[in-house]
């Protein structure tokens, strides 16, 4: 198999890793530049998020199936759930002209569980009227936009991990990691 490696160096302040290398099956070099690939590199961490979103935010920790199933019906169920809670968070970023991310998922969840009732009872055009104010209602409760720029020291306050005890004001932290100074121990 064929494959393209793409070497990055990170200049930026707080960054774990100083160098990393992607492998990849892209191998168009005009199709795929460098940047985009690295672009693409930085953006995984959302779909993390969004996995750690299904099944917390979701309550798919535990699943109450016994038979293999039920359990395919119930995840199915829980992913067309999310899937359609992104659909509200899509129509919501491109109607108010915000970024997708900026979005909240649990706020949108809350209002769209919020609205359903007054929605199922209602004629057709009452409802389209209920999802125009369903969009507006979940635009105002956006996330702030995390910059490339952003730090956070690798501190915990409880659960046990390999990163040490968070013992002085976050900030104090924030103000070494851009100075350079690391103080964690891998």
């Amino acid at each position: 198999m064929e494959v393209r490696l793409v070497q990055y160096k990170v200049d930026t302040p707080g960054f774990r890793s100083k160098e990393f290398i992607i492998v990849t099956s892209l191998l168009d070099f005009d199709g795929y530049t460098f940047g985009d690939i690295a672009q693409l590199y930085f953006l995984r961490w959302h779909a993390e998020l969004y996995l750690r979103t299904l099944k917390t935010d979701m309550r798919m920790e535990k699943l109450k199936g016994k038979t293999p199933d039920i359990l395919y019906k119930e995840i199915y169920a829980y992913i067309l759930a999310y899937n359609l809670i992104r659909l509200v968070i899509f129509r919501t970023a491109v109607a108010h002209n915000h970024i997708v991310f900026s979005v909240s998922f649990r706020y949108s969840q809350h209002s769209i569980l919020s609205f359903l009732e007054q929605m199922r009872s209602s004629s057709r055009s009452m409802q389209s009227f209920l999802f125009q104010a369903l969009i507006s209602d979940v635009a105002k409760k956006l996330l702030p936009i995390r910059t490339i720029l952003r730090v956070e020291p690798r501190r915990i306050k409880q659960r046990m991990k390999r990163f040490t005890l968070l013992t002085k004001h976050r900030n104090e932290y924030k103000i070494l990691i851009l100075q350079g100074i690391r103080t964690e121990r891998p």
